[in-house]
């Protein structure tokens, strides 16, 4: 039965079909999970280049400069694991980082949209809709800007080809009070999937991070993310 989503709220998460994973004691554990045997896998320039694994994956999709790679760090608890920059479009190649012993494998790929290669969103498809390790899709969205037409394009895509992804909001402590609420955003995100978005590949579960450590809020939703990722590739 779907549920309400004032019912199943909290600070860094909105979920309007799915039961709340976060609610657990095991917050320190996931950390340790992420931060344990960390080590870069592979960097490839194309999709037939890439290693065969056997370990479960996820994949990290946003446009440039959405903070994606900032976020990594911060969910890796390393600061310099991911190639971070201010200028958009300086992820060049897709990073695979194992994580665990034996467990999980992160995947940081170039972003879409301004400062990106033209012929990176093929690659990136072909990875997403072929890689047979792959077990889920995290979108990121600049919770400032909200979901640009290139976001719209790639969720619809990702939907109508039956790929399961889900939407992480990067960058939340920069809404200002004016722009609105995080709550607002949520509803709003959660109509765009029900009206506009082909498919139903995506989770009810939004997911918020704030992981900039440069800035003077507090880092937030990280250990929400690290939950959805355990989740997702069948660790617990």
């Amino acid at each position: 039965m779907a549920t309400s989503i004032c019912e199943t709220r909290t600070r860094s998460a909105a979920l309007w079909t799915t039961v709340d994973p976060v609610i657990d004691d095991g917050r320190s554990r996931r950390r340790r999970l992420f931060e344990t045997c960390l080590q870069l896998l592979w960097s490839r320039a194309k999709f037939r280049e890439i290693d065969v694994g056997t370990a479960p994956e996820v994949v990290f999709l946003g446009r440039s400069n959405v903070g994606k790679s900032t976020m990594l760090n911060s969910l890796l608890g390393h600061g310099k694991m991911a190639y971070t920059s201010s200028k958009p479009g300086r992820t060049r190649l897709l990073n695979a980082f194992s994580v665990g012993v034996g467990g999980i494998v992160l995947v940081d790929v170039p972003g879409y949209g301004y400062a990106s290669r033209d012929d990176w969103g093929v690659q990136i498809m072909k990875y997403i809709q072929s890689r047979k390790e792959l077990r889920r899709t995290f979108v990121l969205i600049d919770a400032k800007h909200g979901p640009k037409k290139t976001d719209i394009m790639l969720l619809d895509q990702l939907g109508r080809a039956g790929v399961s992804y889900q939407i992480v909001l990067s960058k939340a402590d920069r809404i200002s009070p004016h722009e609105g609420t995080l709550q607002k955003l949520f509803e709003d995100m959660r109509a765009l999937m029900q009206t506009e978005i082909g498919g139903v590949s995506g989770l009810g579960e939004i997911l918020a991070v704030s992981a900039d450590p440069g800035r003077k809020a507090p880092k937030s939703g990280l250990n929400d993310l690290r939950w959805a990722i355990m989740v997702a590739c069948g660790v617990k």
